[in-house]
């Protein structure tokens, strides 16, 4: 997609910090980063949802994950590295590698600190045979 920020990116057409080219995916320093070593992992194929991947798409994309993420542990021995998939704002799959980095706080392990504050302390909204519904209808093929 002509004017998509990333895959401008992909093409060479704007600049980024690369930390990882692959055959199929791309690995960048976020330009706003929540922690030090926060990557975004992208496809160079423009795609939006990650069950657009086709199976081998699929295995390169989290593939590179992984690898990015071994390599921001081996660079910055972090507490843990979040890992979570976006295809909005920029509508182009992202993958987020943020690393917990010791003494270092970040606004993304604050949010979620606040969510499970509030997720231990609130009442189910949905009953337990709801529960057994979603689940059943995940399940189905």
């Amino acid at each position: 997609m002509k004017e998509c920020i990333f895959c401008q990116i992909v093409r060479g057409e704007k600049p980024a910090r690369k930390v990882y080219e692959g055959k199929g995916t791309l690995a960048i320093l976020d330009t706003y980063p929540i922690s030090r070593g926060h990557t975004l992992v992208i496809p160079k194929k423009h795609i939006i949802w990650h069950t657009d991947m086709d199976e081998k798409e699929a295995q390169v994309f989290y593939r590179t994950m992984h690898l990015v993420a071994a390599k921001i542990k081996k660079a910055f021995d972090p507490e843990y590295i979040n890992v979570f998939i976006r295809g909005t704002r920029v509508p182009h799959l992202h993958g987020f590698l943020v690393p917990k980095i010791k003494g270092e706080d970040n606004i993304f392990d604050k949010i979620m600190d606040v969510h499970h504050y509030f997720q231990q302390r609130q009442t189910p909204f949905l009953s337990s045979d709801e529960l057994d519904d979603i689940a059943s209808r995940i399940r189905e093929p």
